[in-house]
């Protein structure tokens, strides 16, 4: 099955989300991600977290969602977007994935406590 989790810029939540489905279920998923409006890089804090959780950081960097509806790309079995903008830059996807929407707040999520 193939799932690909969608934030805006595609440079932390999706980013964590890829890694943390690829560790724990490789036989059972192939995992992606992708950003509305793709970042020019993945937040440093996120690689350090992942690093420091052994989780893979290979392979991660910023994608937007067009190269997953080309002509060719994998199909998608399901779509995640995890902000109000990614759900709403979403709209159709081929193949009609199952598309569910979590709204997680991305400030609190990828930035140490000052």
């Amino acid at each position: 099955m193939n799932v690909i989790f969608v934030c805006e810029d595609n440079s932390a939540l999706s980013i964590m989300a890829e890694s943390i489905l690829r560790a724990e279920a490789p036989a059972r998923f192939a995992s992606y991600s992708a950003g509305c409006t793709p970042a020019q890089s993945v937040n440093p804090y996120v690689i350090e977290f992942l690093a420091a959780h052994h989780l893979p950081t290979s392979s991660l960097w910023p994608k937007g969602v067009a190269q997953f509806r080309a002509p060719g790309a994998a199909h998608l079995d399901f779509v995640i977007t995890l902000s109000e903008a990614a759900e709403e830059c979403c709209g159709e996807w081929p193949g009609k994935p199952l598309v569910a929407h979590w709204n997680i707040d991305d400030a609190e999520s990828t930035h140490p406590e000052e």
